[in-house]
């Protein structure tokens, strides 16, 4: 990890003396997910490996609910223990002479824990009430944070970064920064809530299941599963419309298919006679008009 600017250093070290964490980062479905109208059309990617084992962004996702004046930010992370912890601060009226270190918001987190934080007009810090609004999640290494625009004072067009460290106790108690990752390395990424809600929509993902494809094998049953995702939430595209069709060296094979939560499983009998031929699976999904054509190829036995 190259080191931190000073201006970076300061911030992470006033967040970890001077405030408290308020709010449990959830382990349950993600606040997405009954959702049809929050969006993740974009993905922002930092270096990875350069954190010296402690907690690395590399991606850091940019989502939202226009209608509902939602922001939503999803951090992926390498190396995210019990002792990481991160800063994310917003730059809400694009002025660096203003704020704290020039920044008027932060969202402090360690572990399961966080709070959000607004610049008290004397280099500090003062700790806001989290809203009920207010929802964040964590899957493993991803930890979503979606934020009612209120309480970032309406700021819906923002400039942010991200600011990682790990912390052990020091001599007379006050935590020790002992590594850090800042994202992006240099400047700052920008978020726009307008920008999050006018991208074309994505078509949906088609994934095979399961860590390697079955075999198919002559005379014999062959099962197949895919996924079909949305491509920006990452959930299950449960409203996609799905077909999927096999065929051996052109010539359609009878199969049937059956599509439930997000899941397309195709059931065919491969003909006795096919040993050493190849086949293929079609796939096509259609969501929200867009639709997506997935070929498969698998050597029958």
């Amino acid at each position: 990890m190259k080191g931190l600017p000073l201006t970076r250093r300061l911030l992470v070290m006033g967040a970890l003396a001077a405030l408290s964490l308020t709010g449990l980062l959830s382990a349950s479905a993600p606040a997405t997910a009954g959702s049809s109208a929050m969006r993740w059309p974009f993905a922002l990617r930092d270096a990875a490996n350069d954190a010296k084992g402690g907690p690395d962004v590399t991606k850091v996702e940019e989502g939202g609910d226009k209608d509902k004046r939602v922001i939503g930010l999803r951090l992926t992370f390498a190396n995210f223990a019990a002792d990481s912890g991160f800063n994310i601060y917003f730059d809400t009226d694009h002025d660096r002479s203003t704020g704290t270190y020039g920044y008027e918001y932060m969202l402090y987190a360690q572990g399961d824990g966080w709070s959000l934080n607004v610049a008290d007009g004397a280099g500090g810090w003062k700790q806001e009430t989290i809203s009920a609004t207010d929802v964040s999640h964590r899957n493993g290494n991803v930890l979503e944070f979606d934020l009612s625009a209120d309480d970032l004072g309406g700021a819906t067009f923002f400039d942010f970064i991200v600011v990682t460290f790990t912390s052990a106790p020091g001599p007379d108690g006050t935590p020790v920064l002992t590594a850090a990752d800042d994202a992006p390395d240099t400047g700052g990424f920008s978020y726009s809530l307008d920008e999050v809600a006018n991208v074309p929509p994505a078509p949906p993902l088609i994934k095979v299941l399961g860590a390697k494809p079955d075999t198919p094998r002559a005379g014999k049953l062959f099962v197949e599963q895919f996924a079909i995702v949305d491509r920006e939430s990452q959930l299950p595209a449960v409203a996609a419309r799905v077909a999927l069709t096999m065929s051996i060296g052109g010539k359609s094979v009878r199969s049937t298919m059956s599509f439930r939560d997000g899941v397309a499983i195709g059931r065919a009998t491969i003909p006795a006679r096919a040993r050493a031929k190849t086949l293929m699976v079609t796939v096509v999904a259609v969501l929200g008009g867009l639709k997506t054509r997935d070929q498969e190829t698998f050597a029958i036995r």
